[in-house]
């Protein structure tokens, strides 16, 4: 397994499930919400990852210059590096402002990310690695 840890967020790529999987673990200021979001991105390309969970239940909001960042910007390149036929599991956030932050980001990029709601890592999972 390869991981990345910083004080606001765990990113962790699982060999055996190719899945990389991002746990959000506080408020994540832009710099450093933007920054994970970049080393994500090099994981995915680097293992040909396709498939990732957001974990974000401890995160809160992710402000609209960050969600209209990662729909303009970060998704298209996501997209562009490791092809279509991409699936995301968000497990939903137990502040509710940072639910309706994601919600409405997920809601953006739908139309190129197949993304699904969960409670928990491990139905999350069993989704992603459904055929």
């Amino acid at each position: 397994m390869e991981t990345l840890s910083t004080p606001h967020v765990k990113i962790e790529y699982h060999e055996d499930t190719h899945i990389l999987q991002l746990t959000w673990l506080n408020f994540t200021p832009t710099k450093e919400y933007r920054e994970a979001l970049e080393q994500a991105l090099k994981m995915m390309q680097k293992h040909h990852v396709n498939h990732w969970i957001f974990d974000q239940r401890n995160a809160e909001v992710i402000s609209p210059q960050d969600q209209k960042w990662v729909v303009e910007d970060w998704t298209p390149r996501v997209v562009r590096s490791v092809g279509k036929n991409n699936k995301s599991a968000v497990i939903l956030a137990k502040n509710i402002f940072g639910e309706l932050s994601i919600k409405n980001l997920v809601d953006t990029t739908s139309d190129v990310v197949e993304t699904k709601y969960f409670q928990d890592v491990e139905n999350a999972k069993k989704w992603l690695l459904e055929v």
